[in-house]
């Protein structure tokens, strides 16, 4: 039934053309927005473990100060996505561990391979659904230490995500809805002369009075064909006169 008519099949294709184009439009901005809030997260990330790492040097230069060096690491806790942190002496042994919020509880402790940790270059890195910022402690030359710092980047994007949409998709339904009643609106108006010109059909042949003309103001097609109607109706209507 939706394709049965003119009117209904070019209504129908209209809405899904403009619900297929906002759709992709809003695809595209998550995936921008995706891009962008892990970029800004980066920077972030990158800027926090390199003040860390200057000022673990003087904690770790002589004897590696235990309590001092936690007390460093609390300033994880006004991150809310930060998994662990572990400081590293120069032969990756732990010298300290730093529990977040967003680690998981139940297991015993951060499974941390140190070898596949070697392996990675220094700076941020998204591995797994998680940013890892992995830190040179002193000078490259004379290391006094590692840094790492694993931060959950999932779950934080995806509330991201749910924000961008709570406050994208009202927006976006609005526009649509306009558009399909703008939409309506015009295709109401361009298929009226159509209308009135079946409705003309119709009462001529109920009422075999040629005699009926139609005077439609439109565009020029509309126009002409309302005026070639009148002439075969003129036409019709002079031959039946005749014929009496």
């Amino acid at each position: 039934m939706l394709f049965k008519t003119i009117k209904n099949t070019t209504t129908t294709l209209t809405v899904l053309a403009i619900c297929l184009v906002c759709t992709a439009v809003l695809v595209f901005a998550i995936q921008e927005h995706e891009k962008l809030y892990l970029e800004s997260v980066k920077s972030d990330l990158n800027g926090l473990s390199d003040n860390m790492a200057n000022d673990l040097v003087p904690l770790l230069a002589s004897e590696p100060d235990t309590f001092e060096i936690s007390t460093l690491l609390l300033r994880l806790e006004r991150y809310d996505n930060v998994k662990f942190a572990v400081v590293f002496d120069t032969q990756w042994q732990q010298q300290d561990v730093y529990f977040g919020d967003a680690f998981d509880t139940t297991s015993s402790g951060p499974n941390i391979q140190v070898n596949e940790l070697k392996k990675l270059p220094w700076g941020v890195q998204v591995e797994e659904d998680e940013l890892i910022a992995l830190k040179l402690i002193g000078d490259a030359r004379l290391p006094v230490g590692y840094l790492l710092i694993v931060l959950d980047s999932l779950e934080p994007l995806t509330k991201s995500k749910l924000s961008l949409l709570k406050q994208v998709l009202p927006l976006t339904l609005l526009v649509v809805l306009l558009v399909i009643g703008i939409s309506f609106f015009v295709q109401q108006r361009l298929f009226m002369p159509l209308s009135l010109l079946s409705n003309l059909a119709k009462n001529i042949r109920e009422t075999n009075d040629y005699s009926l003309r139609i005077d439609i103001q439109g565009k020029q097609e509309v126009a002409e064909l309302s005026q070639d109607i009148n002439l075969m109706m003129d036409t019709i209507n002079k031959k039946n006169q005749k014929n009496k």
